[in-house]
């Protein structure tokens, strides 16, 4: 299982800071604010999962800078 955590936020973005989901190779529970951003990081843990990886980071701008 993978722990997906918003470690940092800024501006308007769907979930705060800490939000969390649990994923697994079939399921999730929890939410990080739906849409692209979870979809891109549900894809990512999967990749995860199946590479045995620890952890990683992602760096994902939702509007503009």
């Amino acid at each position: 299982m993978i722990r997906v955590t918003i470690s940092s936020a800024k501006g308007s973005t769907p979930r705060e800071t800490g939000a969390e989901m649990i994923v697994k190779t079939r399921g999730t529970t929890g939410s990080i604010g739906g849409g692209q951003l979870e979809y891109m990081a549900i894809d990512r843990a999967r990749q995860m999962l199946a590479r045995n990886e620890m952890r990683a980071e992602m760096d994902i701008p939702s509007g503009p800078r």
